[in-house]
């Protein structure tokens, strides 16, 4: 009770901007000082009648109320101006600020003195004249197209429409008019006890924002946008009904009409009408007339449609450039992908308790086709043959900072942003490696945009490609989508792993980034602090994770490097390999524990010394021996079986086993230095040939 004196205390004490001031400051770029003076301003409007409480009489109540009405009608006539207006963020100051006053004027009204007990939109409508005909909620849609709209349209001899004042004063009108038609949406008012009035209100405010979308090219995806929020609100009030029969009115079908030029706009608010029909689990009645078709299926992106180019329309949104990303591209993840919130808490982990994740949907919301082959189809014919002008089965695999496959910068920003929206989707690993980071976008996204300009001349190139600060955020921001989830995520980290170095095995050298060090949670070699903020952001795993997850990398690795044994044309990769074991064993030997280090230089030198100096063709392997060593015998059975192709036998190459040699003695140098180190013995070499 007393804390409810104190509120109601503090807010009879309020004293805020003065009532004039608060319209200016509601169009500042401060969006703090936007927030203060709507607060004011309805402060001023919707409380100010609990000074009316001390009042000694009821003309006194009375008086007071008058000039709150008239305050409010001139409130809200000037908030719908505002929303016109083009001066710094005016109209996202008085859009909020009007959806907050819809809200308050609907809901509440003066004190119980008046016996009616209208709301405060009831009286302003009075005031300002509305009919009695017709409710308040029909009112502030009268008075919004009324404000939204110019008056000095007049008609030349020849029938001619003459609009007044320039381009940019009608470009805001327009605006304005959507940016209210939001502010109606999102206060809740649209909610009315009588059906037919909703329906019409609904109806009416929908085919304002169709005119909208007709009005200019330019302002179809911001009406197709405020479409789709305001069915949203709508669908949100448990107003199915409503819904479907706003769908098949003549309007809505005649929009959806196959004859007529489809765009990607009504793509998006086709498949999200689709996703609102759908959307009740027990639901089982059909789709309205308009929504029967399937337009997202893997025939459609193929080019086997009937209604509209899908593959074609989603690829020329690359016309909307960084970092704006066509609205039609939430929708079809929407379709394909479902939300769901996951814990991340973590024992050591700073981050919050939840995280909203979209998840692959096992059905799609419309036709037989599964999300997972609509996905698939989706990448091969939008982003690697639409926007990378490539195909999955060419076998060409260089990325030369001089492309000339007509690639432009606009399509390649597009293809880094659906990489990047598509790794935040909770996909399986081998969607992943197999589809979103296949080799072709690999290569073409990051290699070839963020590789070291050439040298030409003796002298390098400081050439840099216009794409390189996108390329290297979104190549971040996939890394720590991948290590989010701490412990529990060894085999994605180890997807992204494959799909890097399967590449370039140096596509940390050619990058100039840690990609693959910080997949592997290896050390990066920044100070105490970075670490910890790295941990933060990365993902902190435990010892044993961390051996999990390095052993079946390096087992990854030791794959690949007996893969390319086969042909001259792939010794340059597998030489590539060969350095990236080596330089991934320094690293484990650098920040892993004892157990960590011994197991890893064991494992690496093994693999070195048997390839570079034994010829396992001649060879008879036989475990049985007590007296052999069963780890190194176990390591040459293993590669033995990787040679053995069929009734051939692969034979390492010689520039291979040169480098292998090499690389072996230099592994050997680093692990005798850190024994010395480490324990402190004086024969070194001993203790090294009793490890091995």
């Amino acid at each position: 009770m007393m804390s409810e004196e104190k509120t109601s205390k503090a807010e009879s004490t309020f004293d805020g901007l003065p009532f004039m001031d608060t319209f200016y400051s509601l169009s500042s770029n401060d969006q703090s000082e936007r927030n203060y003076a709507a607060y004011s301003l309805l402060h001023h409007l919707f409380h100010r009648e609990m000074k009316g409480e001390n009042a000694s009489d009821e003309s006194e109540i009375e008086s007071n109320i008058e000039v709150e009405i008239k305050d409010g009608c001139y409130a809200f006539t000037r908030l719908l101006n505002g929303l016109c207006s083009g001066r710094a963020s005016a109209r996202q100051g008085y859009a909020s600020c009007l959806s907050s006053f819809l809200k308050l004027s609907f809901q509440s009204g003066p004190l119980e003195t008046d016996s009616r007990k209208k709301t405060w939109m009831d009286l302003f409508k009075s005031q300002l004249g509305g009919s009695e005909n017709i409710t308040a909620a029909e009112f502030v849609r009268q008075q919004l197209l009324q404000c939204t709209s110019k008056s000095e349209n007049s008609k030349d001899i020849k029938g001619v429409v003459n609009r007044g004042g320039k381009g940019s004063e009608e470009r805001d009108y327009m605006f304005g008019k959507l940016f209210g038609i939001l502010a109606v949406a999102r206060s809740g008012t649209l909610a009315v006890n009588n059906v037919d009035p909703a329906f019409e209100l609904v109806k009416g405010y929908s085919l304002d924002l169709l005119e909208l979308y007709e009005y200019k090219k330019w302002m179809r995806e911001s009406a197709t946008h405020a479409l789709k929020e305001f069915l949203t609100f709508v669908s949100a009030q448990d107003n199915a009904a409503t819904l479907r029969k706003l769908i098949n009115t003549p309007q809505f079908i005649s929009f959806f009409e196959p004859r007529n030029n489809w765009t990607a706009e009504k793509i998006a608010v086709y498949l999200h009408l689709q996703m609102l029909c759908t959307k009740e689990p027990n639901d089982n009645k059909e789709l309205p007339y308009a929504l029967k078709t399937s337009l997202l299926t893997v025939s459609s992106l193929e080019g086997n449609d009937a209604i509209c180019n899908v593959k074609s329309l989603l690829k020329n949104t690359s016309s909307i450039v960084y970092p704006r990303c066509h609205m039609v591209w939430d929708s079809v993840w929407a379709f394909l992908a479902e939300e769901s919130i996951v814990d991340t808490t973590g024992k050591k982990s700073k981050r919050k308790n939840s995280k909203i994740i979209r998840v692959l949907r096992n059905k799609a919301p419309v036709g037989n086709d599964a999300p997972k082959d609509i996905l698939e189809a989706l990448v091969n014919s939008v982003i690697v043959n639409g926007l990378l002008c490539t195909d999955i089965g060419d076998l060409s695999d260089k990325y030369s900072l001089d492309d000339s496959s007509g690639v432009t910068h606009e399509r390649r920003a597009l293809a880094l942003s659906l990489v990047h929206q598509l790794c935040d989707l909770k996909l399986s690993c081998t969607l992943i490696e197999q589809v979103v980071l296949h080799p072709k976008i690999v290569g073409k996204l990051f290699i070839q945009t963020l590789q070291k300009p050439s040298k030409s001349g003796g002298k390098s190139d400081n050439k840099m490609h216009t794409l390189q600060p996108l390329a290297l955020n979104i190549l971040e921001h996939i890394v720590q989508s991948f290590c989010y989830e701490g412990d529990d995520n060894v085999e994605t980290r180890l997807t992204g792993v494959k799909s890097f170095v399967r590449v370039s095995p140096s596509f940390d050298v050619i990058t100039n980034t840690q990609t693959v060090s910080l997949l592997l949670s290896l050390d990066s070699g920044h100070s105490k602090m970075d670490k910890e903020k790295e941990n933060d952001i990365y993902g902190n795993m435990t010892d044993a994770t961390k051996s999990i997850l390095w052993k079946q990398c390096f087992e990854f690795l030791e794959q690949e490097l007996f893969q390319k044994f086969n042909g001259e044309a792939k010794v340059q990769d597998a030489i590539k390999l060969v350095d990236l074991i080596f330089s991934f064993t320094k690293q484990v030997m650098r920040v892993g524990d004892d157990s960590q280090c011994q197991f890893f230089f064991r494992r690496s030198s093994f693999t070195l010394m048997i390839c570079a100096f034994f010829n396992l063709a001649s060879m008879n392997i036989n475990l049985s021996k007590k007296e052999s060593n069963e780890d190194i015998l176990s390591v040459a059975k293993s590669i033995h079986g990787h040679l053995q192709s069929g009734k051939s036998f692969l034979l390492v190459p010689y520039k291979v086993r040169v480098i292998m040699s090499s690389r072996f003695f230099s592994l050997l140098s680093d692990y005798v230095g850190t024994i010395k180190r480490d324990t402190g013995r004086e024969s070194r070499i001993d203790f090294v040939v009793e490890e091995c």
